[in-house]
């Protein structure tokens, strides 16, 4: 029994609350020092993966685009070299940010058959790349 001449208690310890700090478990509900480290240390480690995997991805539908790109300009460029009927034609072009040179060269095959090629050359980050399209024409009239 407390007499009357005793020392309160701290508040920490009035109402049966034991003390606490930061490795001990509080009384009241809540977490740990290290809990919130360890869950920071996942996050972002988990964080970590989930930006490299979209940096990857970014990377390669960069690449796709500029396929796609240089794939179309040699689709257009065979069918104006078909349809004005020359031997061989080049240039460059610039589209989404690179300069894409062409070339459009004409094989006879034989016959009245004549293969066109356009290749599309551009460098990027990755080198220099390339996309080649072949297409067999009829010469007809052509010496």
């Amino acid at each position: 029994m407390i007499g009357a001449g005793a020392a309160p208690l701290p508040a920490d310890l009035q109402g049966g609350r034991r003390p606490s700090g930061p490795f001990l478990r509080p009384a009241v509900g809540g977490f740990t020092l290290i809990e919130v480290l360890i869950a920071a240390v996942l996050l972002t480690a988990g964080l970590a993966v989930a930006l490299q995997a979209i940096g990857s991805e970014l990377s390669a539908s960069t690449r796709a685009a500029r396929r796609a790109a240089a794939t179309a300009l040699a689709a257009d460029r065979l069918a104006v070299a078909a349809a004005e009927d020359v031997v061989t034609l080049a240039g460059q072009e610039p589209r989404g940010g690179l300069m894409y040179r062409w070339q459009v060269q004409t094989t006879p095959q034989g016959g009245d058959v004549d293969e066109l090629t356009c290749t599309v050359e551009w460098s990027d980050a990755h080198g220099r790349q390339e996309v080649s399209l072949s297409r067999r024409i009829w010469a007809g009239g052509r010496p």
